[in-house]
């Protein structure tokens, strides 16, 4: 099974990022990455969410419009 983001998603992810990392620089996290990337397989779609491990802030990056 491979995942892979879109375009207009690893935009989405590299701005939200550039934040995450402007409100906390460090790399504390236990599993040694900062970030972790969740995907769930649908029926309609693949949702794509990150989870920062050192802020535990998350966000969808699938544009999803039903």
């Amino acid at each position: 099974m491979e995942f892979k983001l879109t375009k207009k998603e690893l935009e989405k992810f590299n701005n939200w990022e550039k934040k995450q990392l402007e409100k906390n620089d460090s790399y504390h996290s236990v599993n040694g990455g900062r970030f972790s990337f969740i995907f769930t397989p649908t029926s309609v779609c693949d949702l794509v969410e990150v989870l920062d491990n050192e802020t535990n802030d998350k966000i969808l990056l699938t544009d999803i419009d039903f």
